[in-house]
């Protein structure tokens, strides 16, 4: 697993799906967890306390172009040193759930880990 340091601005990519979510039509929010704290983003931004969600426009040379999702997290906002674990919220439509929204997370152990430098 790749080492982040303390202090850095970890840019990655964010790929949430779901029977009927989109991650450009519909909310999701992200957290990173750290050996001792979190930080958490949504893409409306107005959870930015550390993580910073945007989209990109990508245009392949034979194809249409499509949004790409990232985060950029401020490790300086984390405590500790150990694995970071990303945990992703979409916000699915569904007419069957209490408020017409269902949560579905995911979780990935995939980030890196977390180093004084």
């Amino acid at each position: 697993m790749a080492k982040i340091y303390v202090g850095e601005e970890k840019k990655f990519a964010i790929e949430l799906k779901a029977d009927g979510f989109s991650m450009d039509d519909n909310d999701f929010e992200v957290e990173v967890m750290g050996p001792k704290n979190s930080v958490k983003g949504n893409k409306k931004n107005t959870l930015d306390e550390g993580l910073r969600i945007f989209n990109e426009q990508v245009t392949p040379a034979d194809g249409e172009p499509y949004n790409v999702w990232f985060g950029i997290l401020d490790t300086s906002k984390l405590s500790g040193t150990g694995d970071l674990k990303v945990i992703g919220t979409a916000f699915v439509p569904d007419a069957n759930a209490d408020d017409g929204i269902r949560k579905s997370m995911a979780v990935s152990t995939q980030l890196g880990t977390l180093a004084k430098p």
